[in-house]
């Protein structure tokens, strides 16, 4: 068994054992900052998807959990605006392609006087307009670009946290919400102390579609400080 899986099943079975004075998300934020003092790394990727903004842990202590607050699981939603934003970035892409076949023509020239001066300005004529509308076409397609990209950065995040708090692969029938809570820790190192609100998340979901119910486990979501 590879030593990434194995530490992973480590990591789960640990956090899942906690006494009756400690509840689980304090055992979480105490592994996590356990391996950040400690420099393990596979330990830190195995608890939290982020990492903690100044790594200097020496000790700490933890001085509020938050009230839990329940968030929708958005994974559906969060595919479906993927694709969309796909299709809208594919359509874009297949219509400027028709309109710089359409006018070959000015596309040359209007390349050939770019690529001399990128800051050049046809002022009037058939290339005044024909640079007008090419230029907003790439406005609109840088806009298309950035949507699809938050859209594919959305979409993997809550992959990533699904995955890493059901511990199993993720599957398009996954239903349920997200508990959250915050913990507020104080950290102390050599430049001194420093509070951190630490989010954690824990996905309660089930799969519609075989009734499965995975072991969720919270995890390190967000931090702040």
């Amino acid at each position: 068994m590879p030593r990434t899986r194995t530490l992973a099943i480590v990591i789960v079975s640990s956090i899942a054992f906690i006494t009756s004075c400690t509840g689980p998300e304090e055992h979480l934020v105490n592994t996590f900052l356990t391996a950040v003092r400690d420099g393990q790394e596979d330990m830190i990727r195995g608890v939290s998807v982020v990492d903690l903004p100044d790594a200097d842990v020496q000790t700490w202590e933890i001085v509020e959990v938050g009230p839990e607050t329940t968030e929708p699981y958005h994974l559906a939603e969060l595919r479906t605006a993927f694709f969309q934003a796909t299709e809208a970035w594919e359509l874009g892409v297949g219509a400027n392609d028709q309109f710089l076949n359409d006018n070959h023509d000015k596309t040359n020239r209007y390349r050939a006087r770019i690529n001399e001066d990128p800051d050049y300005k046809f002022t009037s004529g058939e290339m005044a307009a024909y640079q007008e509308e090419w230029e907003k076409r790439l406005e609109n397609a840088r806009e298309l670009a950035g949507r699809l990209r938050e859209a594919d950065e959305a979409l993997k995040k809550e992959r990533d946290q699904t995955y890493m708090s059901a511990n199993m692969a993720v599957r398009d029938g996954f239903e349920g919400d997200i508990a959250v809570k915050t913990v507020k820790v104080n950290v102390n190192g050599d430049s001194g102390s420093k509070t951190y609100d630490m989010t954690v998340r824990k996905y309660n979901i089930v799969d519609a579609e075989t009734g499965i119910k995975p072991m969720s486990r919270w995890i390190v979501t967000e931090i702040d400080g």
